[in-house]
């Protein structure tokens, strides 16, 4: 026996609340690289490879090239970069499954969720790379006795607002998708239409 019901028996109320769903959850599983940068971040403290790793990068410190605080930021960065694209896909995957199934109308308040969440993520991740680029030319141009740390503690403040914007920004959009509109986030570059 098929216990499966057509989509044509489903109510319209259903179908737009199952697509609502769908946008909030691109919303806030764009919040997930938060918690797994951490995770990583304290994971490759704990490893003997991690701590490797983290001494041997060290050694571009001890050439005179950069600061001992840059190489740390860097790590710290290149991390949260890596789980930012790591969880670029999360948004991508839904927009394209819902998009791709002949049986299904694209939605404009998923499509456009689903692109808003891409784009702010795909934005951090190149401010990062940005901000990793200026800051290595600043930490390379000041030696390193007299370089000031907070050149390089700005990255670190900048991925806790990254992170802080982002939370405001996903409940926000959340609250934005259960009134049927999609807002997109500030400061986002539109890269995707």
């Amino acid at each position: 026996m098929d216990y499966t019901c057509p989509n044509h028996l489903h109510s319209p109320f259903e179908m737009h609340l199952s697509l609502q769903i769908k946008a909030i959850v691109c919303h806030l599983a764009a919040l997930l690289w938060i918690p797994i940068a951490c995770l990583a971040v304290l994971g490759v403290g704990q490893t003997k490879l991690g701590q490797i790793m983290f001494l041997g990068s060290l050694s571009m410190a001890a050439d005179g090239e950069h600061s001992a605080n840059f190489v740390g930021m860097a790590w710290l960065v290149t991390i949260v970069i890596l789980s930012m694209i790591l969880v670029l896909w999360i948004p991508l995957a839904i927009a394209l499954v819902h998009f791709r199934l002949p049986d299904r109308l694209p939605d404009a308040l998923l499509q456009r969720s689903s692109l808003n969440v891409v784009n702010w993520l795909l934005s951090c991740i190149l401010l990062l790379i940005f901000s990793l680029v200026v800051v290595e030319w600043l930490d390379r141009l000041i030696p390193p006795p007299e370089s000031p740390p907070w050149i390089t503690w700005s990255l670190a403040a900048l991925v806790l607002e990254l992170a802080l914007h982002q939370l405001i920004m996903a409940i926000w959009a959340c609250h934005s998708v259960l009134k049927g509109q999609s807002k997109r986030y500030f400061f986002a570059l539109p890269i995707l239409r």
